[in-house]
């Protein structure tokens, strides 16, 4: 099983449980999830990147839309960091991509030279560096 899969799956049990958890519980278990999945990765990173995505597709609205919207954003950055990303399956913002920019930046001196590499290959791609 894959890092991405692993992801998948958690958020898939989350989906059984939703009705019996709270909110704040659900939001809770995405986050725990999503550090688990990257928990190689420095935690300023997994820090900076889940807040972002937090901030950016649930800070206003946290219902269950929100939830999986978030969910579904963090298993692209889990699957690109596993260097498993989809392209033609990239729904990420230029907004997204600054923030994976400039965590990959931040954490540069901790991060392998062919997963940068890799990462900076999407970011070039759009037009971003």
């Amino acid at each position: 099983m894959t890092t991405g899969d692993r992801f998948y799956s958690y958020m898939r049990n989350l989906r059984k449980k939703r009705g019996t958890i709270g909110e704040e519980q659900a939001y809770a278990d995405v986050e725990r999830s999503f550090h688990t999945c990257m928990a190689e990765f420095p935690e300023p990173l997994r820090h900076d990147l889940y807040h972002h995505f937090f901030d950016a597709y649930a800070s206003g609205d946290r219902g269950e839309t929100a939830l999986f919207g978030v969910a579904d954003k963090l298993q692209r950055i889990v699957d690109l960091f596993a260097m498993e990303y989809e392209s033609k399956r990239d729904d990420l913002s230029d907004d997204d991509w600054i923030a994976v920019r400039e965590a990959v930046d931040d954490n540069a001196h901790e991060l392998d030279t062919k997963l940068m590499t890799y990462i900076m290959r999407f970011i070039l791609g759009r037009g971003l560096i």
